[in-house]
């Protein structure tokens, strides 16, 4: 550390009075005027409105990519256990069962997916897509529509070769 008798200190001193950090700074002010702060101030302002402006879409659109990686999960494990996966979507959610061969029932629950406050729906009441143990899909249509409200819709599609792709719907 510098003391005052050291032939650098006064050097230090005029750095952080031009920096205004040290007392006396440029023309005797201390600190940053009213105006400088609010100029900053209103500046972030714009730059905050455009960055969440810009990010306002992209909730619906990755609720659809999950959708679409989790029933590219779905079928890969009915190809992988030899047997019948479903998903079974709900206004908020999502889940992947899969058959239990000894019971013959879909009890097998693989995971459960929730949205948020995005709001799923399916065509002709049938809320259910299920993949057989050749990746195939039984009632190939479009599996389900996620919307934010806002009018940005994003449907998931399946074919019945168990192709499945997003398209958005606004």
């Amino acid at each position: 550390m510098l003391k005052p008798s050291d032939p650098h200190s006064g050097d230090i001193i005029r750095v952080l009075s031009i920096c205004r950090l040290a007392p006396g700074g440029l023309s005797g002010r201390r600190g940053y005027s009213l105006l400088e702060l609010m100029v900053v101030l209103g500046i972030m302002a714009i730059t905050a409105a455009i960055a969440f402006s810009l990010n306002d879409g992209y909730r619906a659109r990755s609720a659809a990519m999950d959708a679409r990686a989790n029933l590219m999960r779905a079928r890969s494990l009915a190809i992988k256990e030899n047997t019948r996966v479903r998903i079974t979507f709900n206004t908020h959610n999502y889940s992947i069962d899969m058959l239990d061969k000894t019971t013959g029932t879909f009890s097998k629950r693989i995971d459960t997916i929730t949205v948020g406050n995005l709001s799923i729906t399916w065509p002709n009441n049938d809320n259910t897509i299920t993949f057989t143990a050749l990746g195939s899909v039984d009632n190939a249509r479009p599996a389900c529509t996620i919307s934010d409200g806002k009018g940005r819709r994003w449907e998931v599609h399946t074919k019945p070769a168990g192709r499945i792709w997003i398209e958005r719907r606004s």
